[in-house]
C-alpha cells in the first residue's frame, strides 16, 4: 500500500462545557495519606469553570486553556497511535479556537487508519485515567508529569509548527517540568488531580463531535475522526461515534471508580 498523508482534526463548536508527611506505616492520617481532597477540589473547580463557560460565555476565556489542553491530548492520541503503527508524524497543530490537527503519513492498512482515528477521541479519557491511577503513588504522579513534559518538549522540536501551538505547548512543558522536579508533594497531587478530572470531563463535553461527519478547524474543513473510521472500515460515522462514546464513557467510569476509592481512603499514597 502506498504512502499517504492523513490529517486528524478536532473541532470545538460552542461552549464546553503536602508537602505530605512521610507515610506512617502504623497509622497514616487521612488528610496526609490520601489524595482524595485534591480530587474533590479539582472537581469543584472544574464544575465552576464549566458553569462559567456555559452560563457566562463572555467570561469563557477563563476556561479556554482547558479546551486547549483537551485538544492537546486528543491530537497526541492520534500522534502516538500513528508512530506506534509505523507512520511518520509530520505536524501537530493546535489553534486558538480549540481545534487541532495531527498530520502524518505511512503505509497503513484500513484497520491502522481506523485505530489512529479512534485514538484521538480516546486520548483525553485515557490520559485522565492514567492520571487518576497515578494519584495513589506520589512518585508515580511526579514521574508521569515529568514524562509528559519531556514528550511535549520533544514535540516542540520535531512536529509543532504553528505559532499558537508553540506558545501553548511550551508553557505546558515548562509548567509540568517545574511541578515534576521542583514542586512539593501537595503541588504534584493537586496538578495530577486537576488534569485527571479535566480530561475525564472532556469526554462528556465533546460527545457531539463524535457524531459529526466533518470539522471546521484552523486548517480548514476536514472529515471528522468518525468519518475517517467509516471510510476505512465501513458503516456510518454516527455508528462509530456511538461506539467511541461508549468506550470513552467506560474509560471515564474506571477513572471515577478510582476517584471513589481515593475518596473512601482505600487507596493511600504509597511512596513508590
Amino acid at each position: 500500500m502506498g504512502s499517504n498523508l492523513t490529517s486528524h482534526v478536532l473541532e470545538i463548536n460552542g461552549p464546553r462545557r503536602s508537602e505530605l508527611s512521610a507515610v506512617n506505616t502504623a497509622a497514616p492520617t487521612a488528610s496526609h495519606s490520601t489524595p482524595a481532597p485534591y480530587v474533590w477540589v479539582a472537581a469543584l473547580v472544574s464544575m465552576i469553570l464549566f458553569a462559567i463557560d456555559t452560563w457566562w460565555p463572555q467570561l469563557g476565556w477563563i476556561a479556554r486553556p482547558l479546551i486547549w489542553l483537551g485538544t492537546l491530548f486528543h491530537e497526541l492520541g492520534h500522534a502516538i497511535a500513528a508512530i506506534a503503527l509505523g507512520g511518520e508524524l509530520v505536524q501537530l497543530a493546535i489553534y486558538a479556537d480549540g481545534s487541532g490537527v495531527a498530520m502524518h503519513r505511512g503505509a497503513y492498512s484500513g484497520l491502522d487508519r481506523a485505530l489512529i482515528a479512534a485514538a484521538g477521541p480516546l486520548g483525553a479519557p485515557l490520559a485522565g485515567l492514567a492520571f487518576f491511577m497515578a494519584l495513589g503513588h506520589r512518585h508515580a504522579a511526579r514521574l508521569l508529569l515529568a514524562v509528559l513534559s519531556t514528550f511535549l518538549a520533544l514535540a516542540l522540536l520535531l512536529w509543532v509548527r504553528n505559532l499558537f501551538a508553540l506558545g501553548f505547548i511550551a508553557a505546558m512543558a515548562l509548567g509540568l517540568a517545574w511541578v515534576a522536579w521542583r514542586g512539593d508533594d501537595r503541588v504534584v497531587l493537586a496538578v495530577t488531580a486537576f488534569v485527571a478530572v479535566e480530561m475525564s470531563l472532556s469526554a462528556f463535553t465533546r460527545l457531539d463531535y463524535l457524531l459529526s461527519a466533518g470539522a471546521n478547524t484552523g486548517a480548514g474543513a476536514l472529515p471528522s475522526d468518525t468519518a475517517q473510521i467509516a471510510q476505512a472500515l465501513g458503516l456510518t460515522h454516527w455508528i462509530w461515534g456511538v461506539l467511541l462514546a461508549l468506550v470513552s464513557l467506560g474509560i471515564v467510569g474506571l477513572g471515577l471508580w478510582r476517584a471513589v476509592r481515593l475518596g473512601r481512603g482505600s487507596a493511600v499514597v504509597q511512596p513508590s
